[in-house]
């Protein structure tokens, strides 16, 4: 599915922005240049399209929101997981992270402001980990259903249902089995990743599903998308650098009916904080918070970023 041809794009620009080394990210943008940067970051099994709501009403609060579709994503370069350039580990999709605030901010006139950064899912992950490796680039964090790095890792022996609850880790380590289950029938298993994980199901319609099942099936993005999950392993060797203590302030935003992640993550981050640390619960949300609960993810994030 071209850009064109994505529903509900009215009023977004998009374009290609080059990071040191040449890797390319696709961007979606909106709001004035004088305004604050806010850098949203999508997850699995999405693309910068999962921000569209936010997108649209953080710039008509006056804020610059830029939404990437991450590497291997989209419409951003898809290196071959294994490759030379195909490096698909936290530290090194933090640093595109970091890279592209850098970017933006020389296009913006104002190169040493750090920017406002927003993730979810995989893209929270991500987030955790800029301000740790790359923290002159973060002036705020805010989270939506994403534990961070050290939180994870402590709830797989403190916390027993967490095990359960990540059964799918484990079968995407698989190799093959994720790819051919889902090139199977991209719609059916699309329909049972957004509705399984969702508490307001009635949020997510038929285009949302077909969206992101097209999506998923573009060449190269099932690979690249898994392999993120498959090099989670190297996240070990880099784990006492990830969980630097952060800095910045810190926002959690948290749909308690996520069946994938356990509600106690959110509050379990807070150790590896030394700035404010607030959490927002969403009672009747799931994972998919940005969709589900859009107006008031979206009022949270601008309240965050111009407080």
């Amino acid at each position: 599915m071209t850009f064109a041809e994505l529903p509900d794009t009215e009023g977004i620009a998009r374009r290609m922005v080059t990071l040191p080394g040449g890797v390319q990210l696709h961007v979606a943008e909106m709001g004035p240049r004088t305004g604050k940067l806010v850098v949203l970051v999508h997850g699995f099994p999405e693309f910068w399209w999962s921000w569209r709501h936010q997108l649209r009403a953080l710039a008509a609060a006056g804020i610059r929101a830029v939404a990437p579709d991450l590497r291997g994503y989209g419409d951003s370069d898809k290196p071959k997981p294994g490759s030379q350039a195909g490096d698909y580990s936290v530290r090194a999709l933090a640093g595109d992270i970091a890279a592209l605030i850098k970017a933006l901010q020389r296009e913006l006139g104002r190169p040493s402001e750090p920017a406002v950064l927003v993730g979810h899912d995989w893209g929270g992950a991500i987030s955790w980990a800029v301000p740790a490796l790359h923290p002159e680039v973060v002036a705020k964090l805010a989270i939506l259903n994403a534990p961070h790095p050290g939180a994870f890792r402590r709830s797989l022996w403190r916390h027993p249902s967490q095990i359960a609850k990540s059964w799918y880790i484990i079968m995407f380590q698989v190799p093959g089995l994720a790819e051919h289950m889902m090139r199977r029938d991209p719609g059916r298993m699309m329909a049972r990743t957004l509705y399984g994980a969702a508490g307001n199901r009635k949020a997510i319609t038929r285009d949302d599903v077909q969206v992101y099942a097209d999506a998923i099936v573009r060449p190269g993005v099932l690979e690249c998308a898994l392999a993120y999950y498959r090099s989670m392993g190297a996240a070990l060797g880099d784990f006492k650098a990830l969980c630097q203590p952060i800095a910045c302030p810190v926002l959690v935003l948290w749909g308690t009916q996520d069946p994938a992640l356990g509600a106690f993550l959110a509050e379990d981050g807070r150790p590896f904080c030394t700035a404010s640390y607030e959490i927002v619960w969403f009672a009747d949300a799931g994972h998919w918070l940005q969709l589900e609960e859009s107006a008031a993810v979206s009022a949270q994030v601008i309240g965050w970023a111009t407080a």
